[in-house]
C-alpha cells in the first residue's frame, strides 16, 4: 500500500486569494483615511445659515436694471467686473472650490467707470467663481459667475 498523494493547489490559491482581499482592502482604507475631507469653507454651517439672506441679495441685485456683469479676459487674463454705479462697497471673493487655500477676497474699489479690473494671471487655471456682495444705497447685492481659466 504504497500510495502516492497528489498535489491540490486548492488550499494555497484560496490563501492566496484571502491575502491579496485583504491587502486590497487595507490599501482601500489607509488611501480614504488619507483623503482631506474640507467641508469647503471652515465656517460651512455658518454660511447655511446666511442662506436666505444671501438669496435676498441675489433676488436684490437680479431686479436692477443694470446689474453688475462679470467677465474675463483670456487675452490679457483680467476678470473685469462693472458695477451699475460709482458710490458701491464692499467685496469680491475668488473661491476655488476645489481647494480653499487658493481662495482670495479683494475690496471694491472701482475707477471712473464704475469697473474693477483684478488680474487673474497669478491664479491656477481651472474652475473659479466670483463672488460679488456689495452694498449701494443703504441695500446690499449679491451676484456670483463661474469663470474658467486656462
Amino acid at each position: 500500500m504504497n500510495e502516492k498523494k497528489k498535489f491540490n493547489p486548492w488550499p494555497i490559491g484560496v490563501t492566496i486569494i484571502c491575502i491579496a482581499a485583504f491587502a486590497a482592502a487595507t490599501t482601500v482604507v489607509v488611501v480614504m483615511v488619507k483623503q482631506n475631507v474640507d467641508l469647503v469653507r471652515p465656517d460651512y454651517y455658518e454660511q447655511d445659515l446666511r442662506h436666505e439672506t444671501r438669496m435676498e441679495q441675489e433676488r436684490r441685485a437680479n431686479s436692477l436694471k443694470a446689474p453688475a456683469t462679470i467677465s474675463y479676459d483670456k487675452k490679457n487674463a483680467f476678470i473685469t467686473i462693472d458695477f451699475p454705479a460709482t458710490n458701491v462697497y464692499g467685496t469680491i471673493t475668488l473661491y476655488r472650490p476645489s481647494d480653499l487655500s487658493l481662495d482670495q477676497e479683494v475690496p471694491i474699489a472701482v475707477d471712473a467707470n464704475n469697473r474693477q479690473t483684478i488680474e487673474a494671471s497669478g491664479l491656477q487655471s481651472g474652475l473659479w467663481r466670483v463672488r460679488i456682495e456689495w452694498f449701494q444705497d443703504e441695500l446690499s447685492y449679491y451676484q456670483e459667475k463661474a469663470v474658467m481659466l486656462p
